[in-house]
């Protein structure tokens, strides 16, 4: 008796849901990155604009 754990449609629904969630992980990293860097040159700024 073959069972079938997942049929072509369920492992492409799988990839496009992977691939949804991994796009918004890429877009957040970069507005986190951006968030640090502005935050790291106003820093700076004012450590050494005194």
């Amino acid at each position: 008796m073959e069972t079938v754990l997942a049929t072509k449609q369920d492992l492409m629904d799988l990839r496009i849901e992977v691939e949804k969630s991994r796009s918004g992980l890429i877009k957040w990293m970069f507005i986190f990155w951006i968030g640090q860097l502005v935050s790291f040159i106003g820093i700076a700024k004012f450590i050494f604009h005194q």
